[in-house]
């Protein structure tokens, strides 16, 4: 058990605002947000166009520096008209170790991170 009151994640998170696309695969439905959080496990993304949970989508991304960054996922929960948090599914390897660096560095940092558009 964790100390009350605390967050229980799977995955180490780091702060990234950077603009992220969402693509439905099955619908065709595509929308934009602003991803607030970034893990080897997924995101969080804030949103006008939100999706419902259970929801199968793509999201894509660039990590700083320009590593660009696509995955399959599936929405875990969502504040309709807000914000969504996206669990990946399938990810590339290179993505994924990607992904992995720039969290350790944030973390070791304690610092924030900003890009462009996917």
């Amino acid at each position: 058990m964790g100390e009350p009151g605390r967050e229980q994640r799977k995955h180490p998170r780091a702060r990234l605002f950077t603009l992220t696309q969402t693509l439905t695969p099955t619908s065709g439905q595509s929308g934009l947000g602003r991803m607030e959080d970034l893990s080897v496990g997924g995101l969080h993304i804030l949103s006008g166009e939100t999706l419902d949970p259970n929801t199968k989508v793509l999201v894509r991304f660039n990590l700083p520096g320009g590593h660009p960054v696509e995955a399959q996922g599936v929405v875990v929960h969502a504040h309709r008209g807000f914000y969504m948090g996206i669990q990946f599914l399938e990810i590339k390897k290179e993505d994924r170790k990607a992904i992995e660096a720039f969290v350790g560095q944030k973390s070791r940092a304690g610092s924030v991170s900003f890009t462009a558009s996917p």
